[in-house]
């Protein structure tokens, strides 16, 4: 999957000794993944559009098990107009253990 994600990159084992928060972050994941409530506190290398890491930090912002749509989203981080370009950020996601999304719900369309 990384090859086909990056292709000219060179992979390698990770060196020895590893970073010293190696292990907190494997757990982090494992019970995360077991059922556990959110909480990963990971390093990232996120490559996004300020509007994206806007989107994604108010995202973080919601409680577990709570959704909004698109528009509370946007009306959210002050930009009430900006639904569609909500959505794609939340498609834009690459992240989305430590980035939750939880795929905010659909705004219906108003009537005329």
């Amino acid at each position: 999957m990384l090859e086909k994600e990056y292709p000219s990159a060179e992979l390698e084992a990770m060196s020895q000794p590893y970073h010293h928060d190696f292990q907190k972050w494997v757990e982090a994941l494992n019970s995360y993944l077991a059922g556990a409530p959110p909480h990963l506190d990971l390093p990232l290398d996120i490559r996004a559009t300020v509007f994206q890491i806007r989107v994604w930090n108010y995202l973080q912002t919601i409680p577990c098990g709570e959704v909004q749509s698109y528009g509370e989203v946007a009306a959210g981080i002050g930009n009430p107009n900006a639904t569609r370009t909500v959505a794609r950020a939340c498609a834009a996601n690459t992240v989305a253990l430590v980035i939750p999304l939880a795929r905010p719900a659909i705004d219906a369309p108003t009537a005329p």
